[in-house]
């Protein structure tokens, strides 16, 4: 039999003496123990170590309280949290503790059973924080938990005893009276130490009553088939599909929703479409989940304060990690998927949803269905850099990588603190995804990253990152580049990566990398003439790819070298020249010249 402490303090001697005790310290310790892992869940991103780390500390401290005391009751007021008529929290001058949160919500007293589960204990956590995180009140605390429906964490509220969740609306019966009684078949609706009269009927409720009704037997009997069974339903007998039906009844729901004038008639309308929105989750009729999102997002703002409200905390309830985990694991069930319907999807769920959505990058198996998210992610991600950009400190390489994939196509700035970082990941395809990001972004500070891969252990990622340097057309790199020529020895270094060098340093340097390259190509040390030819050819190569003028001059002269090779190499790039094949701009004439000064 499970044991509750229960101590009677008479009188303020035995009260001072329980503010003493060990269990009321314990207690308290406890509390301080649940507020800040509730904060630091709140502070830090899911990829962080530390909120799991205070999600095990939490878990821990409560299990042994149970062990030792037995279930622990907490009085609920707006300013503290009481155990045995001795507070344990509280802070007087703060609307953001533990015990206004509650008290807001309408939760009067709370309740921890023994039995309480690692899991369940995570589960509540987080929907604490989910409300504690929630700018201006969006998420109701009860609605919460009665999501998460916690077998061992009992709430009372104002006007009903809740164990572990709400009424249970999945109950036909229940769900059909209460919608017969603002329909117009009750007149009155009692609930807890509320009652309130039936609103004035409606033209249009008192019509569609009996329709309305069908709709919901529809409901509750299509929740209860499988797709398979779906399917021989309708093949065998004449009449729409059970998805059509579903779908007549929400638009009537939400028409409903639109007329509803009583908060009542709001909370049990919104109610009916969290239900078929978790469970067309559950038989994965995505085109359903999408209509649904679409429908909360158009009716919010056509709808009074309090039901937009509402409707806004049912979305962001909807945006749960379990839901995006069975998104996740219906597309790596099905690829040949219509992912375009996945997308609508996503999109119904919104910015609400990016972290979990980005989530999702490590789960998908088939790279079509990562493609998409990506493609999504990249165009609805740019007010969104540092939730998406936090995955760069994601354990696997392929989340990392199409991460920087997805920065490099928004094409932020503030993508380079993120950047940065991955240009730097132990995984060279990561390396390479981050280069061609930073491509996209045309910043000093993306230039600088790029210069850090001249000095890459992977050569190819080194020339391909000279190569990339040489599009950039940025003094930064122009002077980066000349130091480096000019540091380095060139009879030691790879001629088909040096020739890169020096080709980038062309497009990029101006008349100094002319003035350089003409040198170079000239160059021809009596004792070493062998071994300078492959460069002196890559110099001239290279000012046959500069946009000055001036290496062309440069090019002409050098068709009269003495040297046969280098004399032949001038002449193909001063043909290549004539012919417009090297020029990277028009060659421009008198006609132009005057057309641009008018």
């Amino acid at each position: 039999m499970e044991k509750t402490r229960f101590i009677d303090f008479g009188d303020d001697e035995q009260r001072a003496a329980a503010e003493q005790s060990p269990i009321i310290s314990r207690v308290r310790e406890f509390c301080h123990t649940w507020e800040r892992a509730v904060k630091t869940v709140c502070l830090y991103p899911p990829t962080n170590p530390l909120p799991d780390e205070f999600r095990s500390k939490f878990f821990d401290a409560l299990e042994r309280l149970l062990d030792d005391v037995g279930a622990i009751s907490f009085a609920v007021t707006d300013t503290a949290l009481t155990y045995e008529g001795t507070e344990v929290h509280g802070h007087l001058d703060s609307e953001e503790n533990l015990a206004f949160l509650m008290f807001r919500d309408g939760i009067n007293k709370l309740t921890f059973e023994t039995g309480v589960g690692r899991d369940e204990s995570t589960r509540f956590l987080n929907a604490v924080a989910d409300v504690y995180s929630s700018p201006n009140a969006q998420v109701d605390l009860v609605n919460r938990l009665w999501q998460e429906a916690l077998p061992h964490i009992k709430y009372h509220t104002l006007d009903r005893v809740v164990e572990g969740a709400y009424i249970e609306l999945a109950d036909d019966d229940l769900l059909h009276d209460r919608h017969r009684e603002f329909l117009g078949d009750a007149d009155s609706h009692e609930d807890g130490d509320h009652e309130y009269e039936q609103p004035p009927r409606e033209p249009y409720a008192g019509v569609q009553s009996d329709r309305y009704q069908h709709v919901m037997d529809v409901f509750g009997d299509v929740s209860r088939l499988s797709s398979v069974e779906q399917a021989e339903v309708q093949s065998q007998a004449e009449i729409e599909p059970p998805e059509a039906a579903e779908l007549m009844g929400l638009e009537i729901i939400f028409d409903i929703l639109l007329m509803a004038d009583h908060p009542r008639i709001v909370e049990d309308t919104i109610a009916v479409t969290e239900k078929q929105f978790s469970e067309s989750v559950k038989s994965n009729r995505w085109g359903m989940v999408r209509y649904i999102l679409e429908q909360w997002n158009e009716t919010a703002p056509r709808t009074p304060a309090s039901a937009s409200k509402q409707i806004q905390s049912a979305r962001l309830r909807a945006a749960d990690n379990r839901y995006f985990d069975a998104l996740s694991q219906y597309l790596n069930d099905n690829p040949q998927c219509d992912l375009s319907e996945v997308r609508g999807v996503l999109q119904g769920f919104g910015s609400s949803a990016l972290t979990h959505t980005t989530a999702m990058l490590g789960v998908l198996e088939h790279r079509s269905a990562r493609l998409m998210v990506c493609d999504y992610l990249s165009e609805q991600g740019g007010d969104a850099i540092d939730l998406i950009g936090g995955f760069v400190y994601d354990k696997r390489w392929f989340v990392v990588r199409n991460v920087a994939m997805v920065l490099g196509e928004i094409g932020s700035h503030r993508a380079l603190t993120f950047l940065k970082r991955s240009a730097k990941h132990a995984d060279s395809r990561v390396r390479l995804e981050t280069l061609k990001s930073l491509q996209n972004i045309d910043a000093p500070e993306s230039h600088k990253t790029m210069l850090e891969y001249l000095n890459d252990n992977d050569e190819s990622l080194r020339r391909r990152a000279v190569r990339a340097l040489g599009e950039t057309r940025s003094q930064i790199v122009a002077d980066a580049l000349e130091r480096r020529i000019n540091g380095t020895t060139p009879t030691s270094q790879n001629p088909e990566a040096l020739r890169e060098l020096y080709i980038a340093y062309a497009r990029t340097g101006g008349d100094q990398a002319v003035r350089l390259l003409t040198e170079l190509a000239r160059k021809s040390p009596f004792f070493s003439r062998k071994r300078w030819l492959p460069i002196r050819l890559s110099a001239i190569y290279a000012l046959s790819q500069s946009p000055e003028w001036e290496a062309r001059a440069q090019l002409a002269e050098l068709t009269a070298s003495r040297t046969r090779e280098i004399a032949r190499a001038a002449h193909d790039a001063v043909e290549r020249w004539s012919h417009g094949q090297n020029a990277k701009h028009p060659v421009h004439t008198d006609t132009d010249e005057d057309v641009s000064d008018a």
